[in-house]
This record gives C-alpha cells, sequence and structure tokens, in this order.
C-alpha cells in the first residue's frame, strides 16, 4: 500500500510541494496576526508615531493579501491534483481490467458447453 501511494506521490511531487508550501504560508500568515495586533496595539498607538503606523497598516494588508493568495493558490492547486490523481487511478483501474480480459459470455450455446464441461471435470474429481 505504501508502494503505491508513493507511486502517486512520486509523479506529482512538485503539485505536493507547492500544495504543503501554500498550507504553511497561509498557516503561518494566520498566526502570525493576533501577534501583529497585540503589538500594534501595545507598542504602535502609544508612541503615536505616524510613520510606524501606515508602515505597520500597510504590513497588516499585505500579510492579509499574502495569506488569501496563498489560500486560494492552495485550494485551486489541491483541486487540480486531486483530479488529476482521480483521473490517473481510474486510467490505471481500466488499464489493468482491460489487461485482465475480463470478458462476460452471453452466447447460450457456449454457457451451455461450458457448463456440462465443468460438471463433469467436479465429477471426475
Amino acid at each position: 500500500m505504501i508502494r503505491f501511494v508513493l507511486r502517486y506521490f512520486g509523479d506529482f511531487k512538485s503539485g505536493f510541494c507547492l500544495i504543503v508550501l501554500c498550507a504553511v504560508v497561509t498557516a503561518a500568515a494566520d498566526l502570525l496576526m493576533p501577534y501583529l495586533s497585540a503589538k500594534f496595539i501595545d507598542e504602535i498607538l502609544s508612541s503615536r508615531d505616524i510613520g510606524r503606523l501606515y508602515f505597520f497598516v500597510g504590513g497588516l494588508f499585505a500579510l492579509n493579501v499574502l495569506s488569501l493568495a496563498a489560500n486560494w493558490f492552495y485550494v485551486i492547486f489541491s483541486t487540480k491534483l486531486r483530479a488529476r490523481i482521480t483521473n490517473k487511478l481510474i486510467a490505471d483501474l481500466t488499464g489493468d481490467v482491460w489487461r485482465a480480459r475480463l470478458q462476460f459470455q452471453t452466447d447460450m450455446i457456449y454457457l451451455a458447453k461450458r457448463v456440462e464441461k465443468d460438471s463433469e471435470k467436479i465429477r471426475t474429481t
């Protein structure tokens, strides 16, 4: 089972890495927001420095945009990767079934002869 999963991981390694990177960036940005908001309230507002205030508000805005973009890329890439893996799984499954040459016989004469032949084998053993 692990080899089966690793085979698909190897085929889509760059997609998996991109999804993990986007998830980490989104999580890091979301975790930084409360800390930076507390720092904003504690230090920037008490010092009344307008230059730092504009810089800090711009940084918070940029962090929100970064988090939103990383989350958007995460959703898009994970959806595309899921679709590609699903299509590959279906193609592999279809190929395996095709190679097994599973055929269902509907010819009644063939079926009757086959049942008779198999019954004869069972009686003789």
